[in-house]
């Protein structure tokens, strides 16, 4: 708050006050600002019957924890002896916490629907345990707590994702799974297993469209016959995701992929005697699909469905990758 100082030093005028915007930062201050002006009243009077005033303004900015986002008091009194001439309370720009949102229900529904989206989060990698009979994931990967918000938010959760790999096809130690995100992440010994009975018994792979399979680091006809049969057991399969680990996969931890780009010179594989590096792999794998694969798989998926169109049969859009664990808070620190 200013008090123009022209017009104070000037007998027989009013005095005018005009407003600042007052910004408030993301650190604790408080200011406390008193000023004492003096003026004679309008008309006739002797310099004898001039009175003063003293304006105290007081800011309180918001503090780190947010709680108090803004508080202000003016007070403008007169001479000494008589009550406050005009006295403003506290107030806060906010009276809700800064972590809440009141006005989020009066946005369009469809932003309201991409920043429900948004809060469950991106892709998780749910890691295959090896030939399990009930405990199917290395990690439990637990729903969004925004998923129970309201009735809104379940409507969006029950349609982004399902309840999936629980014991013997029922819903006991089922997690949310996101086909369109969530990568389910194997080893390529594990491929074998999935068509017995006696393992992941109930467990549904139709759906998942994500599928990472952890590379030995040869190109050959066994690693490309285990390829061919885990489309096979994942038909709708839209991603192949090729892991380069180098050294032991972190199997038991959150993990997280570092793509490779097919410029990338490192050396990822074996191949007739020769490193390759990505791009170079990636280019035999489709060579050797198209020439070699075809009419195997062509057998295996046309023995139930009296045969299967040529574009069915087609190799998903290959990527590389590298396998880490993920680091969270308490690792970081």
């Amino acid at each position: 708050m200013a008090a123009e100082q022209d017009d104070m030093a000037s007998p027989g005028r009013r005095i005018s006050l005009a407003s600042d915007t007052i910004c408030a930062f993301p650190i604790r201050r408080a200011s406390l600002v008193s000023q004492t002006f003096h003026t004679s009243p309008e008309g006739p009077a002797s310099h004898s019957s001039q009175m003063s005033f003293s304006i105290i303004s007081e800011l309180t900015f918001t503090p780190s924890n947010g709680t108090q986002p803004l508080c202000l008091r003016t007070e403008i009194r007169g001479p000494a002896g008589q009550p406050p001439i005009v006295t403003s309370a506290p107030s806060s720009a906010s009276q809700t916490p800064a972590s809440s949102f009141p006005q989020f229900i009066k946005l369009p529904p469809e932003v309201r629907k991409m920043i429900w989206k948004y809060s469950f989060g991106g892709a998780r990698v749910f890691g295959l345990a090896p030939c399990a009979t009930w405990t199917t994931m290395m990690v439990d990967h637990r729903p969004p707590p925004s998923g129970a918000a309201c009735r809104e938010s379940r409507h969006l959760f029950q349609q982004c994702g399902e309840f999936l790999f629980g014991a013997e096809g029922l819903a006991i130690k089922s997690l949310w799974f996101r086909p369109s995100e969530d990568i389910l992440y194997l080893d390529h010994m594990l491929v074998e297993y999935l068509e017995h009975e006696s393992y992941y018994s109930g467990c549904d792979f139709t759906t998942i469209q994500n599928v990472a399979i952890n590379w030995c680091g040869r190109c050959d006809e066994s690693n490309l016959r285990r390829l061919a049969d885990a489309l096979v057991e994942f038909p709708s399969c839209k991603r192949m995701i090729l892991v380069m680990s180098h050294g032991e996969p972190p199997y038991e931890d959150d993990v997280e992929f570092l793509h490779i780009r097919d410029n990338d010179q490192r050396r990822v594989c074996f191949y007739k005697g020769e490193r390759l590096h990505w791009a170079g792999l990636k280019q035999a794998l489709e060579e050797h699909w198209r020439k070699d694969s075809e009419e195997d798989l062509e057998e295996d998926s046309g023995a139930d469905s009296g045969g299967s169109s040529e574009g069915e049969l087609q190799l998903p859009p290959l990527e590389a990758v590298e396998v880490v664990p993920r680091r969270t808070a308490s690792t970081s620190a």
